[in-house]
């Protein structure tokens, strides 16, 4: 089963990454008529009737942003049931830097722990969102192979936790680490959405950023008042430009480019009320929950632990690999021109010259999977282990740098996504 799923995966992330210009063409949407109604009934089966005073007396940060009605929803799509109702996380529950897995564990979709399997993670991600599950599968891939167990086929949302490992094999501590999904450049890479990098950050990578909601919230309102495609893919370039000035570390492997450009198209695709492009919208009521990310009377914005809106409606079609595909090259695209992953990203800027072998050592342990970085059972962890043995006692001094600062990994008990215990010394404006 193993083997197949990964060389399944492999070779769907080759394609994404070798041809992200192989725009498939548009299949139309073909949502369920939900028949003709007046807008004062939309508003009031989606709970929009009357827009929260406290969404209206923002200073005018979200003028224009709020009261959306989406259109031609169909009533099995909505999300959460009965069954999965909301629970803020616990001190030893993980959370990480997907705010949608967040919200699948807040409402019990997934393992409220945060500790994961690949099967739970496919069902509870095509339950609460539609994702497809060939796509689910090359996400949960990357997040096994690169931060989780391969022999249980299970990792955590946030940072490496004792509860993912085996007592034996080579899921055990004894054959590598299981980083979890705040693995810096594994799972997780830098310009992302709603976190800062790793290395401007002082290594924490996976709270989210007020300053970065606030830009987002900018953009809406220059796209019609919602958080369109358009609009994050113009997030993503300023977020790429900030980058490019400020992290002389910006690191990409073939993987983490794949899941950063997805990220951005995925907020609008996957957290819209109703289906994107169909009736659906992507306003602050649905959007903002989702992330987490809450504005106060005084137009602060803070952030919560995600969860589904009210009355939210998951999109009605499924989103997989070829949708992924499709919306990669527009995001790279709309980017500074020659944004190169490092290695050779260093050759666009001679200040970061000196950083190339730190790059080198990034992208030669990077591409092998977490657990088996301790192993010497095979090829590739024995070249690892000479490797660690013996390159890291040379860079320092030849390239002025710390390679273990430059791949520090999150060890989190848990918690970590709404505290500054997990190896940060940021203060964050958490909601009261």
């Amino acid at each position: 089963m193993l083997p197949h799923l990964i060389l399944t995966a492999v070779s769907l992330l080759n394609i994404a990454h070798a041809f992200p210009w192989m725009h498939p063409e548009y299949r139309g949407e073909k949502p369920n008529d939900f028949g003709k109604r007046n807008v004062t009934e939309e508003k009031r089966l989606l709970g929009l009737l009357d827009v929260p005073a406290a969404l209206t007396a923002t200073g005018g940060l979200l003028d224009g942003l709020v009261g959306g009605v989406a259109k031609n929803i169909q009533g099995s799509t909505r999300v959460p049931d009965a069954a999965h109702p909301f629970q803020a996380p616990g001190p030893t529950d993980q959370r990480g830097p997907c705010p949608g897995l967040n919200a699948l564990a807040n409402h019990g979709y997934l393992p409220r722990n945060g500790i994961v399997t690949s099967g739970e993670v496919i069902s509870a991600v095509g339950t609460g969102f539609n994702m497809g599950a060939d796509l689910a599968t090359l996400l949960i891939f990357i997040a096994v192979a690169f931060g989780g167990n391969l022999e249980t086929l299970t990792f955590s949302l946030g940072g490496e936790d004792d509860r993912t490992y085996s007592a034996s094999g080579i899921g055990s501590k004894a054959a590598g680490r299981q980083f979890g999904l705040d693995g810096h450049s594994r799972c997780e890479g830098d310009i992302s959405a709603l976190r800062r990098d790793f290395f401007t950050n002082n290594g924490d990578n996976h709270n989210a950023h007020p300053d970065r909601f606030k830009r987002l919230i900018q953009l809406a309102k220059e796209n019609g008042g919602e958080f369109t495609v358009e609009a994050l893919n113009k997030f993503y370039a300023q977020n790429a430009a900030d980058s490019i000035a400020n992290n002389p570390k910006l690191f990409f492997n073939s993987y983490t480019i794949v899941v950063i450009l997805g990220e951005y198209p995925f907020i609008p695709n996957f957290f819209s009320n109703g289906t994107y492009g169909a009736g659906g919208v992507a306003n602050y009521e649905s959007i903002s929950s989702l992330l987490g990310m809450s504005t106060a009377a005084d137009g602060t914005i803070c952030y919560v632990p995600e969860r589904f809106p009210e009355n939210w409606y998951r999109r009605a079609t499924p989103y997989g690999v070829a949708e992924l595909i499709a919306g990669l090259a527009p995001t790279y695209l709309t980017g500074p021109s020659l944004t190169l992953p490092n290695p050779l990203g260093v050759l666009q800027n001679p200040a970061q010259a000196s950083q190339i072998g730190c790059a080198v050592y990034q992208g030669l342990t990077g591409g092998i999977p977490a657990s088996l970085l301790g192993s010497t059972n095979d090829y590739a962890s024995r070249a690892t282990e000479l490797l660690r043995k013996n390159l890291l006692p040379i860079l320092p001094p030849l390239y002025g740098c710390d390679p273990d600062q430059n791949t520090l990994q999150e060890t989190s008990a848990g918690g970590g996504q709404y505290s500054t215990s997990s190896g940060s010394t940021n203060t964050y404006n958490i909601c009261a």
